[in-house]
């Protein structure tokens, strides 16, 4: 019954036991997703009170932003805003909320499907934004011309929890090769440590341990930056942010420096890389770190 101490056959407490993810899967708010000009845009339902004014020109629906811009020109923002805006006086239409086109939310997280489905397949499921991502897997070969060619998979937290969740071998939580049949290379969370190098891995064999400290930095972020090229295409790149491994201010009074990482540069404290600018070796994979601190090379 509620409330009482469930025992076994010998007398102790049984204890429920289940899975659970200790990350947020993703933020709370829900996206709705239109088709403008044959591209699918995504969009929030806004109260008025809520509205910024820079949300004023994102709103989805012509007639209902010229509204309101009409009365932001009569009373001013704060005092349109607070309160109810006729639309149609003659049929007792007042705007209370809005939907505002979402810039920011490109590749939302496809959450569960409606109940009751729209004919209109982009509009069967509820979206959300990611939160924070689980891992990033590389992939690394070689193409037609013998170049070495990386690739990325990212996975977020929400994908994680429910393959953790299933009955799947918990090794395939990422392929062990990508499209292209590149191996799988490494995979990275945050707090996963790695070590610099410009040209070659072999130069860490020679470096001092003093020299060895300066280029080992720790995963803090992981996400992927999109880039539309004039041709169309879109170009996708898994990006890192790395903090010195000694480094003790917190991370939103440091100035994060992109690019790779170069032999004698000036300490940078965090270092933005994309998937491609990732010359490390990585621990687990390269190296492990002693409880000492003191780095053991694996080969």
């Amino acid at each position: 019954m509620r409330g009482e101490v469930q025992l076994n056959t010998e007398g102790k407490p049984i204890y429920v036991q289940g899975d659970t993810a200790r990350a947020s899967l993703h933020q709370q708010t829900f996206y709705g997703a239109i088709k403008r000009d044959d591209e699918i845009k995504y969009v929030v339902r806004k109260s008025l009170s809520s509205l910024q004014p820079a949300d004023v020109d994102k709103i989805v629906d012509d007639a209902v932003r010229e509204c309101v811009k009409a009365a932001i020109e009569r009373e001013g923002f704060k005092e349109a805003m607070s309160k109810p805006i006729c639309f149609n006086e003659a049929k007792g239409v007042y705007i209370k909320k809005v939907r505002i086109y979402t810039p920011s939310i490109t590749s939302p997280i496809h959450l569960k499907r409606h109940q009751m489905l729209s004919r209109f397949d982009h509009k069967q499921e509820y979206y959300v934004a990611n939160d924070g991502n689980y891992c990033v897997a590389i992939y690394e070969g070689t193409d037609v011309k013998g170049k070495t060619k990386r690739t990325f998979q990212i996975v977020n937290n929400l994908e994680a929890a429910k393959f953790y969740n299933s009955k799947t071998d918990r090794y395939d939580l990422v392929p062990q090769s990508d499209s292209n049949d590149y191996p799988l290379k490494y995979i990275l969370r945050t707090g996963t440590m790695v070590l610099f190098y410009e040209n070659s891995p072999e130069e860490l064999c020679d470096c001092s341990r003093t020299e060895l400290s300066k280029r080992l930095y720790k995963v803090t972020g992981m996400s992927v930056m999109a880039i539309k090229r004039q041709t169309g295409k879109v170009d996708r790149y898994g990006m890192f942010t790395l903090k010195h491994h000694q480094e003790a201010r917190p991370a939103g009074g440091l100035k994060a420096k992109n690019g790779e990482w170069k032999v004698g540069e000036d300490y940078r404290p965090m270092i933005i890389i994309n998937h491609n600018q990732l010359n490390a070796l990585v621990e687990g994979y390269d190296f492990e770190l002693t409880v000492t601190g003191e780095i053991k090379f694996k080969h």
